[in-house]
C-alpha cells in the first residue's frame, strides 16, 4: 500500500505539479509562513540557510518548528525551479484554508499568515462579500477579523493598495 501510495503522489508531482504543490502546502497550512515563502529562488535558499544556522541557539520547540519551516521552504524552492510561482495572499480571491491554483501560480489562503488562524481565515473569507473594500478599516469592519490580525496581514503587504481609515484627509 505505501510503495502504491508513492507511485501515485510521484505521479502527480512529475504530470500535475500545480495540484501536488497545492494539496501538499494545504495539508501543511498550519506550519506554512508566506512571508518567509515568497521571493526568488535565491531568497528561499538564504532564508532556508539562516534558519537552519540560528538553530542552535533555540529551544526544542523552536527547533521542531523551524525543522518543519525548512522542510515547507525546501518544497517551495522546487517549485519555483520548476517555474511555479507562489502569488501573493490577495484580500478578494484568496481561499480561507487551501492554496488555489491560478493560470499564474498558486495563491495562498489567509491561513497561511503567521499570525492568521482557521477560524479568522475562514470568517474573513465568509464576510468579505463580493464588493471591493474602501479602506482597511472597511475590510476589519466587514470581515470581523481582529488588530492582530490585520497587523500580519499588512506586514504581508495585503492592504498596500488601500488607504488606512475611510475618512478622507484634507491635506
Amino acid at each position: 500500500a505505501y510503495v502504491m501510495m508513492a507511485f501515485r503522489i510521484a505521479y502527480f508531482k512529475v504530470h500535475y505539479p500545480e495540484a501536488f504543490y497545492a494539496v501538499y502546502f494545504t495539508v501543511r497550512a498550519d506550519a506554512f509562513d508566506v512571508a518567509l515563502a515568497s521571493g526568488d529562488a535565491e531568497t528561499l535558499l538564504k532564508t532556508i540557510h539562516d534558519l537552519d544556522k540560528n538553530a542552535q541557539f533555540k529551544d526544542a520547540a523552536e527547533r521542531k518548528r523551524d525543522k518543519e519551516l525548512i522542510t515547507i521552504l525546501e518544497v517551495v524552492y522546487e517549485m519555483t525551479l520548476r517555474g511555479i510561482r507562489l502569488l501573493p495572499v490577495d484580500i478578494y480571491r484568496s481561499h480561507a484554508t487551501k492554496f488555489l491554483i491560478e493560470p499564474e501560480g498558486l495563491r495562498p489562503p489567509f491561513n497561511a499568515i503567521a499570525g492568521v488562524g482557521d477560524n479568522a481565515a475562514i470568517a474573513m473569507a465568509e464576510n468579505r462579500g463580493s464588493g471591493r473594500f474602501l479602506s482597511v478599516e472597511d475590510f476589519q469592519m466587514r470581515t470581523g477579523a481582529n488588530s492582530g490580525v490585520i497587523q500580519a496581514m499588512e506586514r504581508c503587504g495585503c492592504f498596500e493598495t488601500l488607504p488606512k481609515s475611510n475618512q478622507i484627509s484634507l491635506f
